[in-house]
């Protein structure tokens, strides 16, 4: 089989690329060559010579110094601490109790014997002092609402916020006197205000002045005009063009791999068997009545 792609996108071969040899060097060392240095000529390693050991002279009557105690009066008093093992628990005492078989297994204790208890199938418990009839008609009553009203709620009551009153001040007995106001200070008096000075500049009086340039600034670098950019033409699409084909006929999607490998069959279930065998009796059973 053969697909439209393959028909149109045509796979093109191409040969292997070589690796591009060198040629071969024309020059050639000829002649004799001394590879002996200035420095070398000049400058001879010494010999080597082995070194003598010095021996020093021993004094005959050598006089031992005496030993030194290091250890201090402190270090002997209090030596370093050893580590101590530590104790064992004491054994528990052997327990001596037996049980004694001759004695009768006789549980009787003293609280048994002063508070014997009685039976609750002939003292029953007695009935609640309201009965069920009663308490649901003190809630018909009531209307089934609850009463929150406790004895401490109606005995403390909450106290009532009560309005304050303005603050009553005493009128100010100092009256304004229409008098001018004197600000003058002892810094005002020493340090008078001269005011702004004027300031005299020197030098060029043009300067910091921008001036419009007359001609135009010539931009063009020499990068710019050695370098001239080229424009790129859009790329052309190798799609194929559409061929307006008519398939005609049927169309077999079968492959080869289908032909040749197909899935087995797989043994059929009895229960699968029994619901198909129920719904075809189903079905003809509704085909008969109608």
């Amino acid at each position: 089989m053969k697909t439209t792609t393959q028909d149109h996108f045509v796979e093109k071969k191409l040969k292997r690329v070589e690796l591009v040899k060198a040629s071969q060097d024309h020059l050639g060392m000829e002649g004799e060559h001394f590879m002996t240095t200035t420095h070398q000529s000049t400058y001879h390693p010494l010999p080597l010579e082995k070194k003598q050991a010095s021996k020093e002279s021993v004094p005959k009557n050598f006089i031992k110094r005496t030993p030194v105690e290091l250890v201090t009066k402190y270090q002997s008093d209090f030596s370093g601490s050893h580590t101590i093992e530590p104790s064992r628990p004491a054994p528990p005492p052997v327990d001596n109790l037996t049980v004694n078989s001759f004695y009768s297994n006789d549980f009787q204790t003293v609280q048994r014997a002063a508070y014997p208890g009685w039976n609750p199938l002939l003292h029953p418990r007695p009935e609640p002092a309201q009965l069920k009839e009663e308490l649901t008609a003190m809630d018909r009553e009531r209307g089934g609402q609850v009463e929150g009203n406790t004895v401490t709620k109606l005995a403390f009551q909450p106290h009532e916020p009560q309005s304050k009153e303005p603050v009553k001040r005493p009128r100010s007995v100092l009256r304004p006197l229409n008098v001018k106001f004197d600000g003058t200070t002892h810094s005002k008096s020493v340090f008078k205000d001269w005011g702004i000075q004027p300031r005299r500049r020197y030098g060029d009086p043009m300067d910091g002045i921008s001036m419009r340039p007359l001609v135009k600034l010539d931009s063009e670098t020499t990068t710019g005009s050695t370098f001239i950019p080229k424009k790129g033409e859009p790329m052309k699409k190798q799609k194929p063009a559409k061929d307006n084909l008519e398939l005609t006929g049927d169309q077999n999607f079968s492959t080869v791999h289908k032909e040749t490998y197909r899935i087995p069959e797989l043994p059929q279930c009895r229960m699968q068997m029994f619901l198909e065998q129920q719904m075809a009796m189903k079905t003809s059973q509704t085909q008969e009545s109608h």
